[in-house]
This record gives structure tokens, C-alpha cells and sequence, in this order.
């Protein structure tokens, strides 16, 4: 056989040698007619064009190593723009991948690159700002196996003065594997401008986790636009890159009467024919502010697993009904809270281990109504005979603020059954209602779960929207801040039965099925929506990747 190939070391830090590169600045205004030619050229990335050549190399490089061709590469992304720019002048973003980080110009952005088997990885990249016009902000780059990419050229216009970010995100098969954020100045044109590169001003995500997510929709509002990009490992079978991007205008008023027309209709219970009927009029309305060609592309690639990443959940896209399905009965769906002041930290691929640790914590404060605590910790103390878990229980009245601190951080997962206080003006005041105390979603944002549980909480209003919140409830929001790899809890209270029943059926599909997260909860909605009918089963909503597991090990 072949000698293995080895990597080539990186340089030590202390040879590396600053660079004095910057982007060129831009001397004469983009006509229509160029930007059109870009675009065009931008649409057929997928093997035409000046980039043949690229494929041919990489190609090469393949054949020469066939045996020891690595299945993962480090990259990091360089990312270079000015510290300091002028309102309503147009700037250029440098773009590119580098093999060693010293290389790095502008801003280093570490991530991992998966190899594929047929043809040469590529990675969309994806820049976004609210005060920001970006031309064409979704390009492509073919990453070479062994030397740097091409270098992408942004071009941005900053709309108002003050400080602003500019978001610069990096896709690989619909999958975000890494994330800059930059703080820029802009300046009034009669201002002097220090076009340094901003690499002082940026902060970086590290690399994300590995997923097999089949589709990751994007939607970011600016004041009334919502803009949408899809990105996709199946994206070859797309005619036009016109059918992963759009924009919708939205009426906000709409948009705020929306949550209180839909619990209006779930809450139906005399009537579950009537509340469904309702609740496909509304999601009727959500899928149709999705672009028509984004619709379509989803709906022809078909995927299992779809991820909806935004900073906006006031709208529960999940909701969205077309024609056919909730999207949340159609896919095992998740959502992603995008937040520009904030970076992520890479999650774990899976859950625990093959024995999880189980936190049951269930209070019912005698001032509130009671709640289903002995029919789910029963449902627990089965699953422990089993050996499937190791269960750790604190039931009311022990359930106290001081013990539940205390054991947050011990599990694997964490169940919750308690009622919850929401605080529409002062989202941060939204708690749990313990025996003894009330637990703050501030005060939970302040704990470190080192130990990435998964939250279930079967508490009432924990996962209530609210534009304020940035559109995630104050407590689910709290949990996944705090460290928690998922959060899965209901929009809007339930009622108990269909509270308990939620939590048997998908427990006993994680548990029992060997299911992961995302199919546990899709067969859960089917059976709860053929056993009760009505709207309940929908309301349900996961905070986090649907393709993570329990872990095998």
C-alpha cells in the first residue's frame, strides 16, 4: 500500500509575518450591466465557466493522493474590510480560505471542511448586514485541497452612521461551519475615515458541529423585509442560484396579531376540526411570505431534516402550512436563534451517553393549578427499570430554587414539569415557578451547563414569543444562552394530558427506537395529531439540530 500522507505543519506563530495587504479601493461606481454578468456567472458555480479550471486541479491533486486523501480539512477563513467607513460609499469585503492561519490578512474565522467523495468541497459564503446594502451577499468558493482559495470580493455600502455589524457566515451542505462578526464605524461623508483593516474589530465563532442536516433556511428582518437563503447539499439539482435567495415585504401589524389568532385557535378544544381548520388559515399565510421560488426549492428537494435559522421567531415558521402539512409535521425541523451580539460555541454531535443521566424536577406551588407531576415522574421511574437511564429526581416540595440550581447541571437531560411566568416587558423576569421560589431566566443566562443537557420543559408559556425576547420565550432562550445543547417545550400552555402524552411518545421513540431528536418529535406529532386531533401536537417546538442522538459510547 501507499505510505500514509501527513499534513504539512503549520509555522510557528512567532515566524509569522503581519501583513500590509489591504482591499483595493474601488474607483468607478458598478454598472447594472456588470453586476447582471456577475450574477450570471455566480449561477453556474456548480462546474462552468472561468472556475473549470479550478475543478480540473483539484482533480489532479485527487487522483495523486487517491488513498490518502484527507476526509476532513482545517481551513480558516480570512476576512478583511475596512475598521472605519463613510455613509452611502461603496467598500470592498475580502473573502477567501486560507490553509495557515498566519497567511491570514484580515480576520481568521477556524473551521472544518469535509471532503466529499465526488468532486471538490465547496463552501457558500454568505454576508449580512442590517445597515448594510450588500451586492450579491451569497457567493461561492471551490476549496482547493492543498493551497489557499480564490479571494471573494463583497461589495458593501453602509446606509447610516454609527457603529453597525456586518455579519460574514460560512456554509457547507446547508450546514453553518463557521462565523465573523464585524464592528464597523461609519462616518458621515465630511468626516476624515481610517480604512485600516478592521481585524481588531471582529469576533469569530468556532467551528460548529457536524450534522446531516438536509437544509438550512436563513431569514433575517430588516425593519419590514424578511430576506431568505437557502442553503443545501442537494443545491446541484437547482437550476438558478435565483432559487436559494429572496425577500418578502411583511405588514408588522400582521405579524404582532399573529401569535394571539393562533392560540386562539389551538385552544378549540370543543371543536378540534374548527381549531385545525384555523390554524391552516394562519400557517397559509406564513408559507406564502416565503419566497414562491424558495417554496418550490424546498418542496422539490424533499429534505428530512430542515433547520430554520433566524434572529426573528416572532413568526413560528414552523407553522407554515402548504397546502399539504405544517412544515413541523412534514420535516424533522429545528431552529437556530441567530443573534449578531453574540457568538456560539461549537455543541457536542450527541447526547449523554448510552446510560443518560436524567434530571426530573416537577413542582406545583399550592397558590398555582397542579399540574401532571406524578403521572410523568412515573413514566421516568419506568424508563429507569429499563436501565435505560439513571434518574435523579426533586419533586414538589423539594423542588426549592437552591436544589434546583444545584442539580441543572448534573444531567444529560433535564425535565421540567412546573408552570411558567411570562413577562412580555421585561423578558428577562419570565421564570419557573419552583416550590419555594421563582427561578429567572436571567438567573439561569448566568449558569454554565457544562454538561449540554437536553431541556424538555412541559411548563406552560416557557417557550411564549415575544418580539422583545429577539422572538424566542425568555426562558427557552436562558437554557440554550446558559449552555443547553436543545430546548424543547411548547409555543403556548397545553393541557396536561396532551402534556404527558407528548413526553411518553417521545421518549419512548429517543429511548427505545433508537430515533434521534428530530424524528422522535415528528412521530410524536403524528401519533398525538391522529390520537386527539385538534391543533396541540403542532405547538411543540425544538430549539436546536434535529439530528442529534444519544450517544453510542
Amino acid at each position: 500500500p501507499p505510505p500514509p500522507t501527513t499534513a504539512a505543519p503549520e509555522p510557528s506563530p512567532d515566524l509569522a509575518v503581519p501583513s500590509v495587504r489591504r482591499p483595493p479601493a474601488i474607483t468607478e461606481p458598478t454598472t447594472g450591466e456588470e453586476l447582471e454578468e456577475e450574477e450570471a456567472a455566480d449561477e453556474d458555480f456548480f462546474g462552468a465557466g472561468e472556475l473549470a479550471e479550478r475543478f480540473d486541479d483539484v482533480r489532479e491533486s485527487r487522483a495523486r493522493a487517491e488513498e490518502g486523501k484527507p476526509k476532513k480539512i482545517k481551513r480558516f477563513g480570512d476576512v478583511s474590510a475596512p475598521m472605519e467607513m463613510t455613509v452611502k460609499k461603496e467598500y470592498l469585503v475580502n473573502i477567501g480560505l486560507r490553509v495557515f492561519k498566519e497567511d491570514v490578512v484580515g480576520m481568521p474565522v477556524p473551521m472544518t471542511i469535509t471532503v466529499p467523495v465526488a468532486g471538490p468541497p465547496i463552501v457558500e459564503v454568505f454576508v449580512v448586514g442590517r445597515d448594510f446594502k450588500v451586492d450579491q451577499p451569497r457567493r461561492s468558493l471551490i476549496v482547493p485541497l492543498d493551497t489557499d482559495s480564490d479571494i471573494l470580493n463583497f461589495r458593501v455600502t453602509p446606509k447610516k452612521e454609527g457603529i453597525s455589524s456586518l455579519t460574514v457566515e460560512f456554509y457547507q451542505e446547508g450546514t453553518l461551519i463557521g462565523r465573523a462578526i464585524l464592528k464597523i464605524v461609519v462616518k458621515k461623508k465630511k468626516e476624515p475615515v481610517n480604512e485600516a483593516l478592521s481585524s481588531t474589530s471582529v469576533t469569530v465563532a468556532s467551528q460548529f458541529g457536524e450534522t446531516r442536516l438536509d437544509a438550512t433556511l436563513r431569514i433575517v428582518r430588516y425593519e419590514t423585509d424578511f430576506f431568505f437563503s437557502l442553503f443545501t447539499p442537494r443545491a446541484k439539482a437547482v437550476v438558478s442560484q435565483s432559487a436559494l435567495f429572496g425577500r418578502t415585504k411583511v405588514d408588522m401589524a400582521k405579524v404582532h396579531k399573529l401569535e394571539a389568532l393562533m392560540e386562539d385557535a389551538v385552544f378549540d378544544r370543543g371543536n378540534p376540526r374548527a381549531a385545525l381548520d384555523r390554524l391552516r388559515e394562519l400557517g397559509a399565510q406564513i408559507y406564502n411570505s416565503i419566497p414562491k421560488q424558495i417554496r418550490n426549492t424546498i418542496q422539490s428537494i424533499e429534505p428530512k431534516y430542515l433547520m430554520i435559522e433566524t434572529g426573528d421567531l416572532l413568526v413560528p415558521w414552523e407553522l407554515a402550512y402548504d397546502g399539504e402539512d405544517f412544515l413541523c409535521g412534514k420535516y424533522c425541523l429545528g431552529k437556530r436563534v441567530f443573534d449578531e451580539t453574540r457568538d456560539f460555541r461549537p455543541p457536542p454531535f450527541c447526547i449523554g451517553k448510552k446510560i443518560l443521566d436524567v434530571v426530573f424536577i416537577g413542582a406545583s406551588p399550592k397558590n398555582v393549578p397542579e399540574i401532571a407531576v406524578k403521572e410523568e415522574v412515573d413514566l421516568f421511574n419506568v424508563y429507569e427499570q429499563t436501565k435505560r437511564i439513571k434518574l435523579h429526581k426533586l419533586i414538589e416540595p423539594d423542588a426549592v430554587k437552591v436544589k434546583v440550581i444545584e442539580v441543572l447541571n448534573q444531567g444529560d437531560m433535564v425535565h421540567l414539569t412546573c408552570h411558567g411566568k411570562y413577562e412580555e416587558k421585561e423578558p428577562l423576569e419570565s421564570a419557573l415557578l419552583l416550590s419555594d421560589d421563582t427561578l429567572t431566566a436571567d438567573e439561569i443566562d448566568d449558569m454554565e451547563m457544562n454538561n449540554w443537557p437536553l431541556i424538555f420543559a412541559n411548563a406552560c408559556s416557557t417557550g411564549a414569543i415575544s418580539e422583545k425576547m429577539v422572538g424566542i420565550g425568555g426562558i427557552a432562550r436562558a437554557f440554550l444562552e446558559a449552555g443547553a445543547i436543545a430546548f424543547l417545550g411548547p409555543l403556548f400552555e397545553i393541557p396536561d394530558d396532551i402534556a404527558v402524552e407528548f413526553a411518553k411518545e417521545f421518549y419512548n421513540n429517543l429511548l427505545y427506537n433508537n430515533e434521534n431528536v428530530g424524528e422522535a418529535i415528528l412521530n410524536t406529532r403524528r401519533k398525538l395529531r391522529d390520537q386527539f386531533g385538534g391543533a396541540f401536537w403542532a405547538i411543540f417546538s425544538l430549539y436546536g439540530d434535529p439530528t442529534l442522538a444519544i450517544c453510542k459510547a
